[in-house]
């Protein structure tokens, strides 16, 4: 009686694998988070309670978004993604014509997609012009001539920009980095991205421009694009190369 010896474990299949269920899992807790904010500010006055400690005893005053470093994130903060972007546009472009490594085509592509995907259609394209959410600063309570609506609760389309933030959309691009690079930096990637969105949604928020749950929210949707993505592009390409190859070939 002999013992058959089980095959070597193939590294690049241990590694897709675990690769893949990153990104299962982020997209569980994406999915998790959109929830569970949902809730919380249908459930609560939050929005409301926030936006008016900040509110100035005039109307539409705002008095914090003319400070440092609020004003500079207020008119600026959508800058990094842009380059994020823009780099990794021209990354992918050089690794197509041989002036990068190959290596770089996954990730930068990766990125471009964010980008066009999350601020360009769904925050930019889709939300903003349909949602018809009114901003702070437009609504009955805050100085404006329109009613306050809840996330998610849709008003008229093209009257109202509020939900999403397409600055902190692009602030939060960096969270998707996490799914494309290894080791410590992804979760730099995550942590960096996590604090840059909301320190540009905050700085939105002071100047009347977005309610807090147009921030979070935004957060919690680019982060789950970003997982969606990863999990669709890389563990379907896990699948194709796992399939056996038809008899003949």
């Amino acid at each position: 009686m002999t013992l058959t010896e089980s095959a070597p474990q193939d590294p690049g299949g241990v590694e897709a694998g675990r690769e893949c269920r990153i990104a299962q899992i982020g997209v569980g807790i994406g999915l998790a988070s959109l929830v569970a904010l949902t809730l919380l500010f249908w459930a609560t006055d939050l929005d409301l309670t926030l936006v008016a400690g900040i509110h100035g005893r005039e109307a539409a005053s705002w008095p914090l978004a003319r400070k440092f470093p609020w004003r500079i994130l207020h008119h600026h903060g959508a800058w990094p993604g842009l380059l994020l972007g823009a780099g990794a546009l021209l990354g992918w472009i050089c690794s197509l014509v041989g002036f990068a490594r190959r290596s770089w085509r996954g990730p930068c592509l990766f990125v471009v997609l964010q980008v066009l995907m999350g601020p360009g259609l769904l925050v930019n394209g889709i939300t903003k012009n349909l949602a018809g959410r009114p901003r702070p600063y437009e609504t009955l309570p805050f100085g404006g001539t329109l009613p306050y609506l809840r996330p998610f609760e849709f008003g008229n389309p093209h009257q109202g920009a509020s939900f999403l933030s397409g600055h902190a959309s692009m602030a939060f691009l960096f969270m998707g980095l996490f799914f494309v690079v290894k080791g410590r930096p992804r979760w730099a990637a995550l942590a960096g991205g996590l604090a840059f969105g909301l320190l540009v949604g905050t700085a939105r928020v002071l100047g009347g421009d977005h309610f807090p749950s147009d921030i979070v929210l935004c957060g919690a949707m680019i982060y789950t694009l970003a997982a969606a993505t990863r999990l669709l592009s890389h563990c379907g390409m896990g699948r194709r190369k796992d399939r056996p190859a038809a008899p003949g070939t």
